[in-house]
């Protein structure tokens, strides 16, 4: 399909395309649903504004920004947008790599991390407040 459409000439053009076209134009590719296509916006082509939506983003927005989601069984179209526009409305132009932020940050290989800088703050909280009285 690709092929077809020009190849590496078509490929490069999507780079020049409003974040929107582009999209479009790759989710019109055999096999590249929305998710994918948003990925390759923001990896490849310059969007940094692409938001990919997939179950880990779901559950990160539905538990911390988005709590009205929760009771959706599946990412719909209408709910993987609203999860985007909101995270794009939060973090503007960048707000893709809000998103990887925010996605490697909750992975649970980074949970050990998390849970020792909370015990160095309590630590330190507990010596400040003996040295404080």
């Amino acid at each position: 399909m690709i092929m077809e459409r020009g190849g590496d000439s078509w490929l490069n053009s999507l780079r020049t395309l409003p974040y929107p076209e582009c999209h479009s134009q790759l989710t019109s590719l055999s096999g590249i649903g929305a998710k994918v296509s948003d990925c390759i916006c923001l990896m490849s082509m310059g969007h940094l504004n692409a938001i990919p939506v997939d179950t880990h983003v779901f559950q990160i927005a539905t538990r911390d920004y988005l709590p009205h989601l929760r009771s959706c069984k599946t990412v719909t179209e209408r709910v993987y947008k609203e999860i985007a526009d909101h995270f794009r409305n939060i973090f503007g132009d960048y707000a893709g790599w809000a998103h990887s932020v925010l996605f490697s940050a909750d992975l649970r290989k980074f949970e050990v991390l998390k849970e020792e800088g909370n015990s160095k703050k309590q630590r330190c909280r507990k010596s400040t407040n003996r040295t404080i009285r």
